[in-house]
């Protein structure tokens, strides 16, 4: 169900199994992923927890999940207190760094955000994530050079990683290059990327179809989007801004009242 973008029917299913088995660590897990995807960090956090409790495994995607859920609620102090390295666990530990790094980004304490990035590729060397962190703290400072040089570095990495992907059409836009940036997303969405990443491909994809006045190809893409996410936010501005750019402010307003009744 997941696979297939049906995230409301996999999180009822999940809940009966968590219902039924309490001691379920793995459907807590999957059913906080769920959750995170549907744009509720609250609840994704406490399943994750939930899972944590129950020394769930993987580790890797258990961290990655509950940092995750905190950070999207700015709680940056519970991560910089939970998330700690271990010293026995390389791969971990780089993970615990990636997020530690993001967390103190959100404090606005670059100078140490850039060490816990450096520290996560010195201990994982082949995991994309710290080269794409260090991008995103490089135009943070707005240090185009450097955002584009950690970016291929985590391309050559893993040439195909969606986020990867994702972060270079960002860059394309920001350097004024919206064809080149759509190709990428067209790329990365024919990939067949997991949901997360196909939502964020497609919204993006869709607010540069709106700034060249491919509408078709945009409101396709948010349709795609609000099948498998109703509520979505940046899915219903950008049908908004659709409607505006065509003086169509009626539904307009409609669209924003969902966002902010």
């Amino acid at each position: 169900m997941i696979s297939k973008g049906d995230l409301h029917a996999a999180q009822v299913v999940l809940r009966k199994a968590v219902s039924q088995n309490p001691q379920n660590g793995e459907a807590y897990c999957w059913l906080g992923g769920v959750s995170f995807d549907l744009g509720d960090p609250v609840a994704s956090e406490t399943q994750a927890s939930a899972a944590q409790a129950r020394d769930y495994e993987p580790l890797l995607t258990l961290l990655r999940l509950l940092g995750q859920a905190l950070l999207a609620q700015a709680k940056f102090d519970a991560v910089l207190a939970t998330m700690q390295p271990i010293a026995t666990d390389a791969k971990r530990d780089a993970m615990v760094q990636v997020l530690r790094g993001y967390a103190l980004m959100g404090e606005q304490k670059l100078d140490a955000a850039e060490t816990a990035f450096e520290a996560a590729a010195r201990l994982d060397p082949d995991a994309v994530e710290p080269p794409l962190a260090e991008s995103r703290l490089a135009l943070v400072r707005d240090d185009l050079a450097t955002a584009q040089a950690r970016l291929n570095h985590a391309l050559t990495l893993q040439p195909t990683a969606p986020e990867a992907l994702l972060a270079k059409a960002r860059l394309l836009r920001m350097r004024n290059q919206p064809a080149r940036a759509i190709a990428v997303l067209d790329g990365t969405l024919a990939a067949q990327p997991s949901l997360p990443d196909m939502v964020l491909a497609r919204l993006h994809r869709a607010s540069l179809e709106i700034t060249q006045n491919i509408l078709g190809s945009a409101r396709s893409d948010i349709e795609a989007v609000l099948a498998v996410t109703p509520g979505n936010v940046p899915a219903l501005y950008l049908q908004a801004a659709m409607a505006v750019q065509s003086k169509d402010y009626g539904p307009a307003d409609a669209r924003l009242e969902r966002i902010a009744p």
